[in-house]
């Protein structure tokens, strides 16, 4: 599946549009880029239909959402891996692994070595 993100107007309010092949989602994307009338409607395979001024369009992409979906799952995988190193960098440090007991607790009971009675 394939899908085209138009981002337009002053907010940059962004519309999907998917596509089940890749050549009909890059005729409508080129449509989208290259033509020349003043007025853009589009329609995906899902029913959803877009219309606006090509003036108002401020960018476009074309995706493939098989291959972007590897790139979000490679992207998590090495922020996951970043997470287990900056752990394992904390565990040998020796003032973060001071912060990582807590603080020192005085015990308020009759008998511990730390109540001043």
């Amino acid at each position: 599946m394939f899908q085209i993100t138009l981002t337009f107007g002053p907010t940059g309010t962004q519309w999907a549009l998917v596509f089940q092949t890749e050549e009909k989602a890059r005729a409508a994307w080129l449509h989208a880029s290259l033509g020349n009338s003043e007025y853009l409607s589009l329609e995906d395979d899902f029913g959803q239909t877009v219309s606006l001024t090509r003036a108002s369009i401020s960018g476009s992409m074309l995706e493939s959402l098989e291959k972007s979906q590897i790139a979000h799952i490679e992207i998590m995988l090495h922020r996951t891996r970043l997470q287990a190193k900056a752990q394992q960098l904390a565990s040998a440090d020796p003032s973060l692994r001071t912060m990582a007991r807590g603080p020192a607790v005085m015990t308020p009971f009759e008998g511990s070595r730390f109540n001043c009675r």
